[in-house]
């Protein structure tokens, strides 16, 4: 085997995708308007992880895993248009951080999963359902 194939050199540039998350918005003819999404590098994913990992002390150094914050982060992560990050775009929402602003770009919870469902699959992540099909085949 060519050990060229693996090197960095040979790594794609970051790609870019698009997806319409939501109905909410709507361009000039009445279709909805497509968001800019990246995948998410295992450093970056473990990155999120640990930020929503906290270690609770007064229960014997139990760890807990805030399954919420860590999805709305993962979504912000993988938006590249809109910026999320905008100022102006925050506080037309009243709020200040990404993960803050994120579902309130949804009209309903189920575009929100469903946007989370596609990233979690584009990401390389296979549902509860697919594991159990596998598993029986």
């Amino acid at each position: 085997m060519d050990l060229k194939i693996f090197l960095n050199e040979g790594k794609k540039a970051e790609e870019t995708f698009e997806y319409v998350a939501t109905k909410k918005f709507k361009d000039e003819k009445g279709n909805g308007v497509a968001w800019k999404f990246k995948k998410l590098s295992i450093d970056e994913y473990e990155s999120l992880r640990d930020e929503c990992t906290s270690i609770n002390f007064a229960d014997k150094g139990k760890t807990k895993f805030n399954n919420i914050l860590f999805n709305k982060k993962f979504v912000c992560k993988s938006v590249v248009e809109p910026n999320l990050n905008s100022v102006e775009l925050q506080d037309s929402y009243g709020v200040k951080k990404p993960e803050d602003l994120i579902t309130k770009l949804f009209d309903n919870a189920g575009e929100y999963y469903s946007l989370l469902d596609y990233l979690l699959k584009v990401n390389g992540f296979k549902s509860f359902e697919e594991d159990v099909e596998e598993a029986k085949n």
